[in-house]
């Protein structure tokens, strides 16, 4: 059994008892971006303190562009190199690495090192740069924990014997969530220049030897390439056997059908001794993917996400797409209720069919004539604490999507409200949402009169306001305020009705 202890304190020399242990966090890494933001000077600061203890489970490297948070992507990648840790949990979706330029890195990082230099600008906050060695292949990663442009010089004076191909990664200037991809040569003594925005950073991989693309899936065909030393004699075998001289020559782009272990050696020449393998794996085409809600604002686009170098085609009539089907090219803009459907096609191969539906945002209900909050519920009961009256959970005023209401009633969810209904009552109208103090909720919310429901929200979470605006029947005794939580296990659903209330006849 091997353990990874999450959450745990940073370690104290257990692992020379209990080698098994893996690693462990003890750290403050990625997780936090999601309910706070990290200082940039902490990137540059944990690897001379914290991971002076021992490795560290940082979860590293997100490329989502809502969580770099003050970093740039480079920044993000360049921590699978300055971070160690022998198991290396990515903190990020697949598909946010399947579309990067820097996936193959991504698949082929080393997780444990023979060799490792702290390179001279390194500085405690400010910077910290590493150059790392596995066989003969060098890997550089640099973050700039500062809030200032950097520009400076790498000096390739840890390189080996011979030429190397080289692929850096570099900040793109003032698109953080970008990356540029650079292929060269070099060899030891050269010296890059290098440009790192606040919060970013550099990468540089040099080999004698690595695959295009380093392995993954294999949609009817994939094409291979290897990059190596010009001159250089490269073998390779798709059997998972040793390569050796008598292997097949590499000698251009072959392409591969069916799962295989590719694996391939320098058998004379620059880097001759150097071998690498890399696994392709026979998949069905996935769909496209769409990371949205479903409430389109005004001005919505909807932005599909593909998991391959394929084509996207879609229809916004309720038809199944085909190829005749428009393509998918820029974000498909939307202003009505509409249900999308996707495929994506690959080597003349269909995947399923990707569905959606989507709702657009009501307009703002019209303001109360009779305000909720100034009458008593006849029945109040909820998931959680009280019903609080104008206020939320801080003792602060109830904010939806960023707007503050001073009349406005936080039920947590499931709950249920019941009030009288004045034979006057024509109109009930509300806003509601999740209040903006719990970034993490789901919740529908119903209105019903006698057994029927009169409307419903779709599954609003935070940063969502929906709107009712809905005729009371008359002859009706009581009117219900339903909060459900939406099945989904998620039990912090802080539902508010705000600017809620009767509009008279």
């Amino acid at each position: 059994m091997t353990i990874n202890y999450h959450g745990a304190p940073k370690p104290k020399g257990e692992e020379r008892t209990y080698p098994n242990q893996v690693s462990r966090e003890g750290v403050v890494g990625m997780e936090h971006n999601k309910w706070e933001t990290i200082p940039r000077s902490h990137y540059a600061t944990a690897p001379f303190t914290r991971f002076l203890s021992g490795y560290a489970d940082f979860t590293i490297t997100t490329f989502h562009p809502d969580f770099i948070k003050g970093t740039t992507s480079t920044l993000q990648l360049a921590q699978a190199i300055a971070y160690t840790s022998p198991a290396l949990h990515w903190a990020d979706k697949p598909q946010f690495y399947l579309n990067s330029p820097a996936v193959d890195l991504v698949r082929s990082v080393p997780s444990t090192w023979d060799e490792t230099i702290v390179l001279p600008s390194s500085r405690i906050g400010y910077q910290a740069a590493y150059a790392r060695r596995k066989g003969q292949d060098w890997y550089v990663g640099i973050i700039n924990g500062s809030d200032d442009v950097v520009k400076q010089s790498l000096d390739l004076f840890f390189l080996g014997k011979g030429t190397f191909v080289s692929t850096l990664f570099k900040d793109v200037p003032g698109k953080p969530v970008e990356k540029e991809k650079e292929l060269m040569t070099a060899v030891k003594g050269d010296t890059l220049k290098v440009r790192m925005s606040p919060g970013g950073g550099f990468v540089a991989v040099f080999r004698k030897l690595e695959a295009m693309p380093y392995g993954g899936a294999i949609y009817g065909k994939q094409d291979v390439d290897l990059r190596f030393v010009e001159g250089a004699d490269a073998r390779y075998t798709l059997d998972g056997s040793e390569p050796s001289a008598s292997s097949t020559k590499y000698e251009g782009t072959f392409s591969v059908d069916t799962s295989c272990q590719l694996r391939a050696r320098i058998v004379g020449g620059d880097g001759e001794g150097t071998e690498i393998s890399a696994w392709f794996v026979t998949l069905d085409v996935p769909m496209p993917e769409e990371d949205g809600d479903t409430i389109l604002r005004q001005g919505s686009t909807i932005e599909l996400m593909n998991l391959t170098s394929g084509e996207i085609y879609y229809t916004l009539d309720g038809s199944t797409p085909t190829t005749k089907s428009t393509q998918y090219v820029n974000p498909i803009e939307m202003d009505a209720d509409t249900t999308l459907k996707a495929i994506t096609v690959v080597n003349g191969l269909s995947s399923k069919v990707f569905e959606k539906s989507y709702q657009k945002q009501p307009a703002p209900s019209p303001l109360p004539q009779v305000k909720l909050t100034e009458l008593k519920p006849l029945s109040a009961t909820v998931g959680w604490d009280d019903v609080r009256f104008n206020l939320n959970l801080n003792g602060e005023t109830i904010s939806v999507e960023g707007k503050k209401y001073g009349s406005g009633i936080l039920a947590h969810a499931p709950s249920m409200l019941e009030y009288k209904l004045e034979e006057h009552f024509g109109r009930f109208v509300a806003g509601m949402g999740v209040d903006d103090s719990k970034k993490t909720a789901s919740v529908i919310f119903k209105v019903q009169v006698g057994d029927k429901i009169l409307a419903e929200s779709p599954i609003l979470g935070s940063g969502l306001t929906w709107y009712f605006d809905v005729e009371v029947p008359e002859g009706q005794k009581t009117i219900k305020l339903i909060a459900e939580d939406a099945n989904d296990g998620n039990n912090s659903d802080h539902s508010a009705w705000v600017d809620a209330g009767f509009i008279t006849r």
